[in-house]
Parts: structure tokens; sequence; C-alpha cells
């Protein structure tokens, strides 16, 4: 796939992400070439689809409070891309202020095109899911 045929399919996942009301963005150039996809959403509840250009890895990036004592944990299924995904990291936001939300961080890396579900749940500290909501990746062939 051509640099500018890449572009237009990347710039065409975000629009439909737009839409479907998830946020999504195109970030620089990873060390080995690949791209990024960064989603900063995620569904209030249910599943989204989202389709990741070739050679692209995605990057979940949601704002999240750890001082509230509410966490996410991330877990997957279907996985036919064979995809690596992180745990949740926790990265606090560069303020002074107490109690500033920060960002819970999951990468998902695929061996190859294919499918990956991630699903994200919210637990309260007294430890009840207090949201679950789902992503799958369809990440397309270069």
């Amino acid at each position: 796939m051509s640099r500018s045929t890449r572009s237009i399919v990347a710039l065409a996942a975000v629009a439909s992400l737009a839409v479907g009301g998830a946020s999504a963005a195109m970030a620089r150039p990873m060390g080995d070439s690949s791209s990024v996809t960064v989603i900063t959403s995620l569904p209030k509840s249910g599943n989204k689809t989202v389709s990741v250009p070739g050679g692209n890895s995605v990057k979940f990036s949601i704002t999240s409070n750890a001082s509230t004592g509410y966490a996410y944990t991330v877990s997957s299924s279907k996985n036919t891309a064979e995809s690596k995904v992180s745990k949740v990291t926790y990265v606090a936001a560069q303020t002074d202020l107490m109690g500033a939300p920060g960002t819970s961080v999951v990468t998902v890396k695929p061996l190859h095109a294919g499918s990956t579900k991630v699903t994200f749940t919210l637990t309260s500290p007294a430890g009840a899911v207090a949201q679950r909501s789902s992503v799958t990746l369809n990440f397309m062939a270069d």
C-alpha cells in the first residue's frame, strides 16, 4: 500500500471514529517506521469497531484519575491478529495540582492482519464494575 493510500485509509478510519462517538488521531511514526493510531475515548457501553491501517499499532490513551480509587483493567479476546496487548499503565498528570486526572495507557501491537477485541473494565474502590466497554480493532493488511 502506498504512503498516500495509507494516509487516505488512516483519515477514513479517523473520520469513522469521529462519527461513531469515539476519538482517534494519527501520531508520529514509531522507530520501526510503522505508525500508531491513538484512541482517546471509549464507548460508554457496548462495542465499537475500528479499522486500523496496515502496519499500525494502537495506543489507547484514556483520561482517568487514580486518586478516586477507580481503575481500569484490560482483557482481550478474539485475537486473530495475534496482537500483544499491554497491561494498563497509569500516567500521572504533569502538574502540581492535587487530584488532577492522568491517563490510562494500553498498547496493542498486531503480528499480522486480523481482529483483536479489547475490553476495558472500570472498577470502583469496592470492586464493583462501574463501566465495561469493548473496542474491536480490525487490523488491515499492508
